[in-house]
């Protein structure tokens, strides 16, 4: 694994790390991927953290080209977690330019992807990101990846392999690579799916530990998540009760 350098000059963690990341995700002689976003959809999820239950809503909905994804999670009638990403969508995917993320009596943490300026800053850290192809925020990977799946079924082969720079709203950016585990059947209130399984695989001790199972009979959209935070605490867990589309 390569070792970022000691700062010189101009030359910071940050700059170094999108650099490896664009030469990961998008080497030369690479054509782009491929993405084919979902039609507008809201599910529903059952939530747990722990011994805390309750229930999420994700919502995702296209206009012309700007999409809005946002996700909302409620215990005992408390809002914990409010998530949102506009932007907008090309032949790559899901383009975001604002990522907004809120917890329980914590203000909001914003990162805005300022294009004109190529760069990614937060409003809670002074770190900047220099912009890659195909980066994502901590809730546009899971209808990028739904995408990428549905453009490309040989992803969901048991060597499939799909990869993303990920920024979250407190100043983090890691490469997220996925992993397919081939087809599992799972169960959801909304019935058995044979669903498509990806993994994060980690790069260090305390990479967020992330899976997802996705539904290729509904436009590859995510029917369980469990994201980790990395700090080896319990994950959240959002499994489908309802999926409506149009």
């Amino acid at each position: 694994m390569l070792s970022p350098p000691r700062p010189l000059g101009c030359l910071s963690r940050r700059t170094w790390l999108a650099g490896v990341a664009s030469a990961v995700l998008w080497p030369a002689h690479a054509a782009p991927a491929r993405a084919v976003p979902p039609p507008d959809a809201t599910l529903h999820y059952a939530l747990r953290r722990g011994f805390f239950s309750g229930s999420g809503e994700m919502q995702w909905r296209r206009t012309g080209d700007a999409y809005d994804l946002k996700l909302t999670g409620d215990v005992a009638g408390f809002s914990v977690l409010t998530q949102r990403s506009v932007g907008h969508v090309d032949a790559s995917g899901l383009v975001p330019d604002r990522f907004t993320d809120q917890r329980v009596r914590r203000a909001a943490k914003v990162a805005n992807f300022e294009r004109a300026k190529n760069r990614v800053s937060f409003s809670s850290s002074p770190e900047t990101y220099p912009i890659v192809a195909g980066m994502q925020d901590r809730l546009s990977w899971m209808i990028q990846l739904a995408a990428l799946v549905a453009a490309d079924s040989g992803l969901r082969s048991p060597k499939g392999r799909a990869a993303m720079f990920v920024v979250g709203a407190r100043g983090d950016g890691e490469v997220w690579e996925f992993a397919s585990a081939g087809t599992e059947a799972v169960r959801t209130s909304a019935g058995s799916v044979q669903a498509a399984k990806f993994t994060r695989l980690p790069r260090k001790p305390d990479d967020s530990a992330v899976e997802v199972w996705l539904d290729p009979a509904r436009h590859s959209l995510p029917i369980i998540a469990r994201l980790g935070d990395g700090d080896g605490g319990d994950a959240l867990e959002l499994r489908l009760r309802e999926l409506h589309l149009p």
